[in-house]
């Protein structure tokens, strides 16, 4: 029933933008624009056959016997809706450059820290 009410709305704005289109004197954007409201309505027809009509009349154990049968979870990888940023290894700092342009290391960097005894001079 959503899916359903979507695809309304979506003719709905569809038709809005075919009208607009005409008002601000765009006549081949709106001819281009036409056949979309009837495939979004032959897709709605095409949904209610594949989708709507099979599940009225299934029952709900009889579903579970199908999704049972298709050993889903054997097939289902768990990396493979891993976003690339979390497969990459941490990163090490890197070595900064104080303003006379010389390298400062890591430990003289942590030097630094540990005697800042927090009073400004």
């Amino acid at each position: 029933m959503a899916c359903h009410r979507t695809l309304i709305g979506l003719v709905g704005g569809q038709l809005t933008l075919i009208g607009y289109s005409v008002m601000r004197a765009g006549f081949y954007q709106a001819l281009a624009l036409f056949p979309l409201p009837f495939i979004t309505i032959k897709m709605m027809d095409v949904f209610k056959t594949l989708y709507v009509t099979p599940g009225e009349c299934i029952s709900v154990e009889r579903a579970v016997e199908l999704d049972a049968q298709k050993n889903v979870q054997s097939t289902f990888s768990p990396s493979a809706y891993r976003q690339p940023v979390l497969t990459e290894k941490v990163a090490e700092p890197q070595i900064r450059q104080n303003f006379s342009g010389s390298t400062m290391s890591l430990q003289m960097i942590e030097d630094a820290k540990d005697s800042d005894s927090g009073k400004i001079v």
